[in-house]
């Protein structure tokens, strides 16, 4: 909690580099993250504007209590945009993208502009597969942190 106010306190005067953390189990999907990565318009704004080509598929937390309020306050902090595009006769929607790395791996929170989770549930892109780089599976606890300038 106290971390929680320092954070925002650095934001709000400007000092240095802050950081935010989430923490949060990790659960299964809906199972759409390799569908909706794989799709040339979505795939090719991850690289040019995450800086990696996302492993097919995303990694789902379910946050504890004390983080869905810091989860609430990354909104104000600037997200990377990912456009919507028209493909095969059909419109896919934007989405957003925050930077953050899980044990020094670069990752993104996406946030899709059309969601089916709770605000309690963060979704992950990375360049790997998380599950298998970290040795996880669900229900174990993973910590994600935001850095932002």
């Amino acid at each position: 909690m106290l971390y929680q106010e320092y954070a925002e306190y650095c934001r709000i005067f400007g000092h240095g580099k802050d950081r935010f953390v989430l923490e949060g189990e990790l659960v299964e999907g809906l199972g759409e993250g390799c569908y909706y990565v794989n799709i040339p318009g979505y795939f090719h704004q991850f690289v040019e504007k995450l800086g990696f080509e996302p492993y097919p598929g995303t990694l789902n937390l379910k946050l504890r209590p004390p983080y869905i309020q810091m989860r609430k306050r990354l909104d104000a902090l600037p997200w990377i945009v990912i456009d919507e595009f028209s493909a095969d006769g059909r419109t896919f929607g934007s989405a957003r993208c925050l930077l953050c790395t899980i044990e020094n791996i670069p990752c993104a929170i996406i946030v899709p502009g059309r969601t089916h989770y709770p605000d309690d549930i963060v979704e992950i892109l990375s360049p790997v597969q998380l599950r298998v780089a970290l040795k996880i599976d669900a229900g174990d606890d993973v910590t994600v942190a935001i850095n932002y300038d």
